[in-house]
């Protein structure tokens, strides 16, 4: 029978419907994705097409490919595969995916960026509120000077005054910094970098015994386990019944809780904020503007302070009245020997000197914390200034270690205090 050509090309598509698969006439190319562990879940692309999950197998056109892997790892941060894939025709490539670490997703870098730019911001904000800060401290300092001068006073000059008549006696210092030396120690390597950029006022000579008893007196001061205070210098197991008399003798057998107490006492009674020198202003005062070791020169010579070795050749064998010897080029009198005295910084491990302030304030970070035996007893350890009678000078201001709980016949104070500019001299600055 004669077949006519209609008839074949329908039975060659009927035939063609039913084909099973094998038998297409291009097999194509499998692309296998593999993930492990916590890579997998992540999403497919495939030129910039998502194609399901990892792990995956994909029939994939031959030619080059762009295989990109993501998973998320919160809201701002993501992990990545990307490569690119060559694949030939009816071949099956296996790629084993590793995710990336985590980085930022498009939404967090613009995150990062809005961040930043308030941070610059805020830090030009800051600058801008230093610098207003700067002037107006400047000008504050400058009308209080002013001020200072139409009173008779020149910071320096050694003229002295008081808050009130039972008020020790005060002089003022001028802004300015140490005179360079040699850094040979940490110590020094600090003092070196220290700039006090305000005038204070410090007292002329080391607190009395008769200044605190006017705080004790007023109720100011606690009385001492005798109820009368202080002792004159009686230390049972050295020094035995060797009484040096009150009045003018420095205060000695106080420790820093005593200290605080008179220094309350008198902040409240004149309204002025009486404190402690630091360790960077007492060895800037000491010395009074001069490059010397010491107040005097660099040698500790004949008769210029109250100490072992300064061959003194009237007492030298205990605490003496103060203004015994000739005052520094500002008119501060025993900065060295005669008694110890108690300075606001902490005892901190030399090697964190590097990280102390520079603009004279005291040191009262990273401290450092004795054993709590000791620590119970002592309190923590600090520093006292300038050496004593009992101690040798040695070419510098004597920095030596004590305790907040320590009272000592060889340990005295003196006070310091800022220069507080009025209120009418402010305003003007912020203009």
């Amino acid at each position: 029978m004669k077949t006519s050509p209609a008839f074949c090309l329908a039975l060659s598509v009927l035939l063609g419907a039913f084909a099973p698969v094998g038998f297409a006439q291009s097999p194509g190319s499998m692309l296998r994705i593999g993930c492990e562990g916590s890579d997998a879940g992540a999403e497919v692309s495939i030129n910039g097409k998502f194609k399901g999950e990892c792990p995956l197998d994909i029939q994939v056109e031959e030619g080059s490919l762009q295989l990109r892997l993501v998973k998320a790892v919160d809201a701002t941060h993501e992990r990545i595969f990307e490569q690119t894939v060559r694949i030939g025709d009816g071949v099956v490539k296996r790629v084993d995916a590793r995710l990336g670490p985590a980085q930022l997703t498009q939404a967090g870098r613009e995150l990062v960026a809005q961040a930043q730019a308030a941070a610059k911001l805020r830090e030009e904000a800051r600058l801008r509120d230093l610098a207003l800060a700067a002037q107006q401290k400047a000008a504050a300092i400058a009308f209080s000077l002013a001020e200072l001068k139409a009173q008779g006073f020149v910071p320096g000059d050694g003229k002295s005054f008081r808050d009130c008549p039972d008020c020790p006696e005060m002089v003022w210092v001028p802004p300015g910094r140490l005179p360079q030396r040699p850094d040979d120690n940490n110590i020094i390597g600090w003092l070196n970098r220290v700039r006090i950029d305000y005038p204070f006022a410090v007292g002329k000579f080391e607190v009395t015994f008769a200044e605190w008893d006017q705080c004790m007196a007023e109720g100011g001061c606690s009385k001492g386990p005798t109820g009368k205070g202080p002792a004159e210098g009686v230390t049972p197991g050295f020094i035995v019944d060797t009484h040096w008399g009150r009045g003018r003798q420095p205060v000695i057998n106080v420790n820093m809780a005593d200290a605080k107490e008179y220094l309350a006492w008198l902040s409240k009674k004149t309204g002025q904020p009486y404190r402690l020198l630091s360790l960077a202003e007492f060895t800037y005062t000491a010395r009074g503007g001069r490059s010397s070791k010491l107040p005097w020169g660099d040698e500790v010579g004949r008769n210029n302070a109250n100490c072992a070795n300064c061959e003194v050749s009237a007492g030298g064998n205990q605490a003496m009245v103060v203004g015994s010897f000739k005052a520094n080029d500002w008119g501060l009198h025993d900065m060295v020997g005669n008694v110890a005295e108690m300075v606001a910084d902490c005892a901190v491990d030399a090697r964190a000197l590097g990280d102390a302030p520079t603009d004279g304030s005291p040191f009262t970070q990273k401290c450092l914390t004795p054993a709590p035996e000791y620590q119970n007893i002592f309190g923590n350890q600090r520093y006292t200034m300038g050496g004593h009678w009992l101690a040798a000078i040695n070419p510098g201001i004597n920095i030596d270690p004590s305790w907040d709980r320590a009272s000592s016949f060889l340990i005295g104070l003196r006070v310091a205090r800022p220069l507080t500019p009025r209120a009418s001299n402010i305003g003007p600055a912020a203009n």
